[in-house]
């Protein structure tokens, strides 16, 4: 998540974006210390900003303050105009000079001092004609999913007397946050993109969410004190969670999927899939979809088993901070996912095939949705182009990801998706997605346009209530490192069709 803060440089504007970041810091699950100590260092080098950056008497003045959720906490980017300021050329603090109150008066630097301690990270840069530029990363700590009474090795030694039998799964109980938290903690060791997930209080919100779905797999045999009086939660063996983006309304993703490493074997990992996509069904959605890094054929056997089929690949970097544990994060840099989706109730897909559209990208498209089992009406027809493109431009930070919903598409579109990329304002957009509606005729042309820009065709995104989306991609140089299809003679269709499409579009 990403908000941007436009201040005027009065000291009376310094408290309501205090508020705000503590706001955003509470909901990323940081503790009330946390929230201060990050509120400290930000209003120590807001104050120095207003008191020395800016003349007194000149009134047009502002700080851009940026706002970042990345995956270890929060990111603070303050850029203003005024005067450069050097932290190195700031006074330097020194509390062993401090022996009377009159040295700690007349000691200056205490603002910044205690600034930099209370975060991980705080720079002061100037940027030439661009101006200043402040840096404050706050890292989330443990947030005591670990503080429990019973040992992890005790819990180890008794989960070994399970049996697959015993396993049950339930809805996520607030009552189990803590051990969710502890599941996902043993797997990930807070590199998770999600990091709030290792907080129960955030998981027990989390779960009450109406787009949100967690089932557990917990052992009734073994009971683990919460810390709360009188309540007691059973271990945990597995967690999956069913999220709905936004952004494709009626769909479903199966997500954060995790089993304790001593209760592999058990086909938990299935059962916990396919209780959570029946209560997708039930509760009313399109679809269900999962992302599989392709360097992990494991998670990929898990949906062919649940009957989801391949449809779409994205050619993302993963990030350089994800890094499971016994998982080599060079090897990860390059790696793509690949989309598995199952078709759980009609969602009247239909195409609209422009009258020129040729026959290979039909059977192509076609193809697709015959493995997906869907039957897509067609409709042949010559488009109306509207007289203005309407392009929706979002960024996901946690996949450094560009994304464009196109909702309309002009006679200038390709020229206004090339200006927007030449002018992008984002500093790390390492893949262009573009998602063109299947609905409108006019997506044919749109899609021959960005063929010309290098865009190529990577699949189909189903389900979503305002139609089926076809999804193009651009990316600099497009490595095929380490990919792997957990069934290679019938799933890499649509690897080979991406090959094709670069190798003509001389990318390859």
């Amino acid at each position: 998540m990403k908000t941007k803060l436009i201040l005027e440089s009065k000291i009376e504007s310094i408290e309501p974006s205090l508020s705000f970041v503590e706001t955003q810091c509470l909901q990323k699950g940081f503790s009330k210390k946390e929230c201060n100590d990050l509120c400290l260092a930000l209003e120590e080098v807001l104050s120095n900003i207003v008191n020395y950056s800016f003349d007194p008497h000149d009134t047009d003045t502002s700080i851009e303050v940026t706002i970042n959720e990345i995956s270890s906490g929060i990111e603070i980017i303050i850029h203003e105009n005024g005067i450069p300021f050097s932290l190195d050329a700031a006074p330097r603090y020194n509390p062993k000079k401090i022996k009377t109150v009159d040295d700690a008066i007349n000691e200056k630097g205490l603002g910044l001092f205690l600034a930099s301690k209370k975060v991980d990270i705080l720079e002061c840069r100037y940027l030439g004609q661009k101006g200043n530029e402040s840096l404050i990363v706050k890292n989330i700590s443990d947030p005591k999913v670990i503080d429990h009474k019973l040992s992890e090795n005790k819990i180890v030694e008794e989960s070994k007397k399970i049996r697959a039998d015993d396993i049950e799964i339930v809805l996520f109980r607030p009552k189990d946050a803590l051990n969710v938290a502890r599941c996902l903690y043993s797997t990930y060791g807070y590199t998770y993109l999600k990091t709030a997930l290792y907080n129960p209080e955030y998981l027990k919100s989390y779960a009450q969410s109406e787009n949100t779905i967690i089932v557990t797999a917990v052992a009734e045999k073994i009971r683990t004190p919460t810390g709360t009086p009188l309540v007691e939660s059973s271990f945990v063996a597995g967690v999956a969670i069913g999220n709905e983006d936004s952004s494709f309304a009626g769909i479903m993703e199966i997500g954060s999927l995790v089993v304790s490493q001593n209760m592999r074997g058990m086909h938990i990992s299935d059962k916990l899939c396919a209780d959570l996509l029946g209560r997708i069904g039930a509760a009313g959605k399109n679809g269900a979809f999962t992302e599989c890094v392709t360097l992990h054929t494991a998670s990929q056997k898990v949906s062919l088993r649940l009957g989801l089929f391949p449809c779409c690949f994205y050619l993302n970097f993963i990030p350089n901070e994800v890094h499971f544990k016994n998982f080599d994060a060079q090897k990860s840099k390059r790696q793509t996912f690949v989309v598995y989706y199952k078709f759980l109730k009609s969602n009247n897909a239909q195409i609209c095939f422009a009258e020129d559209t040729d026959n290979q990208l039909k059977e192509d498209m076609l193809r697709i949705y015959k493995r997906l089992n869907i039957i897509p009406d067609i409709v042949l027809s010559k488009t109306i182009l509207c007289e203005k493109s309407s392009i929706e431009v979002t960024r996901n930070d946690s996949l450094k990801t560009c994304l464009i919903r196109v909702q309309s598409i002009a006679g200038d579109f390709a020229d206004s998706v090339k200006s927007l990329m030449a002018n992008r304002s984002f500093t790390s957009v390492e893949t262009w997605v573009i998602y063109l509606n299947l609905s409108s005729t006019a997506w044919f042309y749109a899609c021959t346009e960005l063929k010309k820009q290098g865009f190529i065709w990577s699949g189909i995104l189903p389900g979503s209530k305002e139609g089926d989306f076809l999804v193009m991609q651009n990316v600099g140089d497009i490595a095929f490192e380490e990919i792997n299809l957990a069934d290679p003679q019938n799933d890499n269709w649509m690897l080979l069709t991406i090959k094709k499409e670069v190798k003509n579009g001389e990318q390859f």
